[in-house]
């Protein structure tokens, strides 16, 4: 059985409403790295539902990690702050890690 689910948003893509909701869905941060209101509770039931459409097609599934870039060091600062803040749920890969 297939299921299609449409969302409709007054705003336009990537201005907030839906985008931000289906965001936290998958990333309990905010942009900026702060911890957005039921953040983690959003992404333990997004890692559930992963868990069960799994079972049944496992190629759902194409990455396990998620990734966040920092564009400006004010970023950087922003997010280095929030993997010591946060270590169970974020580490910080810096540019030498990452172009390896």
């Amino acid at each position: 059985e297939i299921i299609c689910i449409t969302i409709l948003d007054k705003t336009h893509v990537g201005m907030g409403g839906a985008s931000s909701v289906a965001g936290g869905l998958l990333h309990p941060f905010s942009p900026r790295g702060k911890l957005v209101h039921l953040g983690l509770e959003g992404l333990q039931s997004t890692l559930h539902l992963l868990s069960i459409a799994s079972s049944y097609e496992s190629t759902c599934i194409l990455k396990p990690s998620l990734y966040r870039l920092a564009l400006t060091d004010n970023h950087v600062s922003q997010l280095q702050q929030t993997a010591e803040l946060y270590p169970e749920h974020c580490t910080w890969l810096g540019k030498e890690t990452l172009t390896r």
